[in-house]
């Protein structure tokens, strides 16, 4: 993926690594990614 410039990643939204912007962005997906995992095993427990 990195070798091919035409291609462009999911992410490429998020903006400069360590900016203000991508450290929000960052953190927004990781609590995603978590609310998701719940809602799994929620699932699985019913």
């Amino acid at each position: 993926m990195a070798t091919d410039s035409n291609k462009k990643t999911k992410y490429f939204y998020l903006g400069k690594a360590g900016s203000e912007a991508h450290i929000d962005a960052v953190e927004k997906l990781t609590r995603r990614d978590l609310i998701d995992e719940l809602q799994r095993v929620i699932n699985s427990l019913l």
